[in-house]
């Protein structure tokens, strides 16, 4: 994932004796335009999806929740849909 490599060059660029804020503020740029870029994308495809929905599936589309993640579930600290991580009881 672009945005993930670019973050972790910031990391780079940011860590350490030698920081060079003209490098790190570039990437801090490009990640910024990767983030847009990506905001519009999904916004062009929740609004294609909704052109095809009924007036009665649009009220249901919009009163869905906003899914944060794009289906990878809760994995934040080791959780896994709710589960305890691998190996512990």
């Amino acid at each position: 994932n672009q945005i993930n490599e670019k973050e972790a060059r910031l990391r780079t660029l940011t860590t350490g004796d030698d920081v060079n804020i003209n490098a790190a503020s570039k990437v801090v740029k490009e990640i910024g335009d990767l983030k847009t870029s990506l905001a519009l994308m999904k916004l062009n495809t929740h609004n294609s999806v909704r052109e095809l929905l009924t007036d009665e599936q649009k009220l249901k589309f919009d009163t869905m929740p906003k899914q944060q993640g794009e289906g990878r579930g809760n994995q934040r600290n080791g959780m896994r849909n709710n589960r305890q991580p691998r190996g512990q009881k």
